[in-house]
């Protein structure tokens, strides 16, 4: 019984991160990936998936901190790039339609719209990061715990 509790957590849970507009179907993907011989999968696949982000945000981060003269659009847009391909496979699509916009501003070589953008972006991982380590808890709890690489 508290299995199916904790399952109907999730589902519920995801169905209203769709209806937000924060997960798409691409995060169904995961789910149905889920190794029968690895019940932790899905928290293992965010455990990953927020430990490379979060190294890309920081990355990110310190590219859009330089001065005017030394902005690398180029290397900005590479590593927005895959911020949104991470984010895209796991069905955070805001962040990647946000990171799309980054490319946008960068073929514009506009430092404002790159830093408008970009605090868009940082906003956008927030809340996605936010509801995958919900998800991972409620992943957790549905399989009874178990251990997983790490705990953010």
């Amino acid at each position: 019984m508290v299995a199916f509790n904790h399952s109907q957590q999730l589902v519920y849970f995801y169905r209203s991160k769709q209806e937000q507009g924060i997960l798409d179907s691409d995060f169904d993907l995961l789910e149905t990936c889920r190794v029968e011989g690895n019940p932790l999968f899905l928290s293992e696949i965010i455990d990953f998936f927020i430990k490379d982000t979060d190294e890309k945000m920081e990355e990110l981060t310190r590219f859009m901190s330089v001065e005017t003269d030394d902005f690398n659009f180029s290397k900005i847009d590479q590593v927005a790039h895959n911020i949104k391909g991470c984010s895209a496979s796991i069905g955070g699509c805001r962040v990647a339609l946000a990171c799309q916009e980054f490319h946008q501003a960068c073929n514009h070589k506009s430092k404002e719209e790159c830093l408008s953008i970009f605090r868009k972006v940082k906003q956008e991982y927030k809340i996605l990061h936010d509801t995958l380590t919900q998800m991972r808890q409620m992943d957790k709890a549905k399989h009874g715990g178990g251990s997983s690489s790490s705990e953010n």
